[in-house]
C-alpha cells in the first residue's frame, strides 16, 4: 500500500473510531479507551513508517476551538487603560488609534490591537515581586493570561511576559510584556485580544489525530526533517485588521525535536503565525 493510501486510512479509522465513541456510554469507559489506543497505535505506526517516533502521550481525539471573530469595544478598551493609568482622557489621534492621558501615566491603542502604557515611576506595588505585580495588573485590565517568559535585560532591567489566552485557549501571537526597571514597573506594550465577539463559526475543526496526518503531508511536502514529535497543543492564531476587526483561527502548535511548527486546524496546511 503506498503512502498516500496508508494516510486516507489512517483519517478513514479516526473518524470510524470517532463516530464510535459517539455512542460509547459512560458504563464502556474500558472500550472507549481500547477504542482510542487503538486508533493513536494506527498514527504512531504511520509515523514510524516515515522514520518519525510519535511518543508524546497525546490524545488523537483532543479537539481544536472553533474560530471567533471579535471586535474593538472602546468602553472596554478605556475601563483596561483607567485600571492601569487612573482615570483619563482619551484623544483620537488619528488612523484608529486612541491616547489616553491618565493620573499615573499615559496610554496609546491602536486598531491593530497593538498598545502601549508608559507609567509615572512607582505607581505600580511591587510588593509581591515582578511576575505577581504585572500577573495582578492583567487580572485588573480583565485579561485572560497564559504562561510567561522573565528576561534580565541587566543593569537593573528586566521583562516579564504574558501570553494572552481567550476563553482558556491561548493566543499565540498575543502577548503583553511588563518592563521593570529597579523597583518600578515602566511600560506595559504588546498586542491583545479584542473584546466583543462579533461571530462564531459553528463549523468542525480538525481534531488532532486527523490534523497530525496532514502535518505529516506538510512536512515532507516542504521539505522539513525531524526525527520525533515531541508534544501538540492546540490555540489560536490571531488576524487584525486595522480597522478594529480581530479574528481567531485555530491551530495545532506542534512541537518537534528540530522546531515547532503551526498548522491551521481549519485548511490543513502549516502557516506562519505574525507575532
Amino acid at each position: 500500500m503506498d503512502t498516500g493510501k496508508i494516510k486516507n486510512f489512517v483519517i478513514l479509522v479516526l473518524a470510524v473510531a470517532n463516530l464510535f465513541l459517539l455512542f460509547v456510554s459512560a458504563s464502556n469507559a474500558a472500550r472507549e479507551a481500547e477504542v482510542r489506543s487503538a486508533a493513536k497505535q494506527e498514527l504512531v505506526e504511520l509515523y514510524a513508517r516515515n522514520g518519525v517516533s510519535l511518543s508524546a502521550p497525546l490524545d488523537v481525539y483532543d479537539a481544536a476551538p472553533r474560530a471567533v471573530e471579535l471586535t474593538r469595544n472602546m468602553e472596554a478598551e478605556m475601563r483596561i487603560a483607567e485600571a492601569v493609568i487612573g482615570e483619563c482622557t482619551v484623544v483620537q489621534q488619528g488612523g484608529n488609534i486612541y491616547v489616553y492621558n491618565g493620573a499615573r501615566g499615559d496610554a496609546s491603542f491602536r486598531g491593530t490591537g497593538e498598545f502601549e502604557m508608559l507609567l509615572d515611576y512607582g505607581v505600580a506595588d511591587m510588593s509581591g515581586g515582578a511576575v505577581d505585580t504585572a500577573s495582578g495588573i492583567l487580572e485588573d485590565m480583565g485579561m485572560e493570561r497564559g504562561s510567561y517568559t522573565y528576561e534580565d535585560e541587566g543593569d537593573g532591567e528586566y521583562i516579564v511576559t504574558f501570553n494572552c489566552r481567550y476563553n482558556g485557549v491561548d493566543v499565540y501571537n498575543a502577548r503583553i510584556s511588563f518592563l521593570f526597571y529597579g523597583e518600578s514597573l515602566m511600560m506595559i506594550s504588546g498586542k491583545r485580544v479584542f473584546d466583543a465577539p462579533a461571530a462564531s463559526d459553528q463549523s468542525e475543526a480538525l481534531s488532532l489525530g486527523p490534523a497530525l496526518v496532514r502535518f505529516l503531508d506538510e512536512a515532507e511536502s516542504n521539505g522539513y526533517i525531524f526525527t520525533e514529535v515531541t508534544g501538540a497543543a492546540a490555540g489560536y492564531a490571531m488576524e487584525v485588521t486595522v480597522s478594529g476587526d480581530c479574528a481567531l483561527s485555530p491551530v495545532w502548535y506542534i512541537n518537534t525535536d528540530a522546531g515547532d511548527y503551526t498548522l491551521s486546524a481549519v485548511t490543513g496546511r502549516l502557516v506562519t503565525i505574525a507575532y
